[in-house]
């Protein structure tokens, strides 16, 4: 929930390659001429659809509970096969370097990566002054300072870290003020590092006067002054209205496709309380296993209907002492129990069930970080196609075409490997749609509930690789024809990049055509480049027996070195 900004040390509180093309479901759509595209280079807003978000913990309860923890944070830091996140949150007030020093030590040496919030002072917190024009520069130049510490001290990268503007609670500051002080520091923070992001415009959603608020935020300037979105959202699994009414608004003001961080959620184990109303859904206490539903259930509806919501941050990563006499509700959301000094003393059921839903995910092949492994193993056992003669040159061409059957490239460029294509190979009648995206189904189905999820494991692809070392590879287009199999059931495709491991979507569309004629699918105006550049083809039906067949795919391009 939303929470002052951390003080002193007595009172703290505290993926993806961009390309040009982004995913709209059932539609390409064209970038968004806006600051926040301009500058990402390190985080994306869409992920690899059937896969889970980036996870991440929200350390507000550790700021709450006493000394820094490293045992505990080096838990947390190995919760899943890939990366996770820690987000905590300073302002100017007293020695805020110390206390940046305190956290940021022992969150990198756990191998986490940091969702670092900016606040306002507690004078503005308080409301003893107002955001007006003078604390909006102060809180432009506190982004400032932050970011060129934790860059000159610490070492930071815009791969390491993500800044978020701060929260805001219940009428705390208009969202005009909101937006005032996130144009003051966007370019403060670009000034550090042109890569940095920040993304922010999180708030009390619960609170009655919460959308009229964020679209006060955005008639503000805010798309100009971000490069996304966190939200606070305590809502069970199954509900997307928030969700839509933030996408919503998101595309009238032009700020989508922009990162969406899921900044904070899950839900309280509080013995014998009734609930919060300020909480929305999330107002009614679970019981420990109940917390385990709730949280897993979650980041399984964002891996099936959500994949432009890239991380989640479950709040919080321990409960609360001092809340435990003064707001017992809030002071069980954590997923480690502590004592009344801070010491973690037990793991809830949460903390299993999430290693459990992640493992389970790299096991089955899916997820980035069994991808990077896949990558390495598929580098070295597939037999790369003839290679022509002629040098790297640059220009434009055909890198690879695949026939109407075959898994074998029928052509491939100049100065570029291609490998055949896996999974069931590429020809007139390969039986897909085993296994579905749910956000797939629901562009096809009234009820896309009717059919019980399954992770998305089929997909086709080929791998294009420069042939002279220390090369590049740029695609700028990709074709290919698809139709539904031999019955009316509605069914469609995916069209995923994976460049030097980072996924981006770059098409989600329904397939109107059935056999024996096909449909042309094309998506164009692309700068894929990197070492190596995977084309995955995601199939989906409603059920399994619906199939998808494609052909003639063509990828172009440029080979530079």
């Amino acid at each position: 929930m939303t929470l002052p900004p951390l003080l002193t040390r007595a009172t703290r509180r505290a993926l993806i390659f961009a390309t040009a093309a982004a995913v709209v479901m059932g539609a390409l759509a064209a970038p968004v001429a806006s600051a926040a595209d301009t500058s990402r280079t390190a985080h994306a807003s869409t992920r690899e659809p059937g896969t889970l978000p980036a996870l991440g913990f929200s350390l507000n309860g550790e700021a709450l509970s006493g000394p820094v923890s490293p045992a505990h944070y080096a838990t947390l830091g190995e919760m899943t096969p890939g990366t996770v996140w820690a987000r905590v949150g300073f302002n100017s007030d007293g020695n805020w370097r110390a206390n940046v020093d305190e956290y940021l030590v022992p969150i990198r040496k756990a191998g986490m990566k940091v969702l670092l919030r900016a606040s306002f002072r507690g004078a503005v917190y308080n409301k003893k002054v107002p955001l007006n024009a003078t604390e909006q520069a102060r809180y432009g130049d506190f982004v400032r300072d932050l970011a060129q510490y934790v860059k000159t001290k610490h070492g930071l990268t815009p791969d390491d870290v993500v800044f978020e503007h701060p929260n805001e609670s219940n009428g705390l500051v208009s969202g005009a003020a909101y937006a005032a002080a996130a144009k003051n520091a966007y370019p403060k923070l670009k000034s550090v590092d042109p890569g940095f992001q920040i993304i922010g415009a999180s708030e009390n959603v619960y609170a009655s006067n919460w959308k009229t608020w964020l679209k006060d935020v955005y008639r503000g300037g805010y798309a100009s002054a971000s490069d996304g979105v966190s939200f606070h959202n305590y809502d069970p699994q199954g509900d997307g209205s928030r969700y839509a009414f933030l996408e919503s608004v998101m595309k009238e003001h032009g700020h989508w496709p922009a990162m969406v961080w899921l900044s904070e959620f899950g839900t309280t184990t509080v013995p014998g309380a009734k609930g919060n109303g300020s909480w929305g859904a999330g107002r009614v206490a679970q019981s420990e296993a109940g917390q385990a539903v709730r949280i897993t259930g979650v980041l399984e509806y964002l891996r099936d209907e959500y994949p432009w919501i890239t991380h989640a941050f479950v709040y919080a990563d321990e409960d609360i002492p001092p809340r435990k006499s003064s707001d017992r509700f809030e002071a069980y959301f954590g997923i480690f129990a502590n004592d009344s000094k801070g010491t973690i003393t037990r793991e809830k059921p949460a903390v299993q069930a999430i290693r459990d839903l992640y493992a389970a995910e790299a096991a089955a092949g899916v997820g980035p970080t069994a991808s990077s492994v896949a990558s390495a193993d598929q580098r070295a056992t597939a037999a790369p196609a003839a290679l022509a003669p002629a040098p790297v040159t640059g220009d434009s061409q055909t890198l690879a075409s695949f026939a109407l059957s075959g898994s074998a490239p029928s052509s491939s460029g100049q100065g570029v490997r291609v490998t055949p294509i896996t999974g069931s190979g590429f020809g007139t009648a390969p039986k897909y749609g085993d296994y579905t995206p749910a956000y797939g189904r629901k562009l096809l189905q009234t009820n896309p509930t009717t059919t019980t999820p399954k992770t998305n494991a089929a997909y086709v692809e080929t791998v294009l690789t420069p042939a002279v070392a220390g090369s590049t590879v740029t695609v700028e287009s990709i074709q290919l024809k698809a139709a539904r199999g031999g019955d009316a059931q509605p069914r469609g495709l995916v069209i995923v990049a994976v460049v030097d491991g980072r996924p981006t979507t770059l098409l989600s569309q329904p397939i109107a055509t059935q056999r024996p004629k096909l449909s042309a699918f094309s998506v164009t105006g692309l700068a894929l480049t990197g070492k190596e550049v995977r084309i995955r083809i995601y199939p989906y039906s409603p059920v399994q027996t619906a199939t998808v067949e494609m052909s003639d795919l063509s990828i172009t391009g440029r080979i530079s070195g």
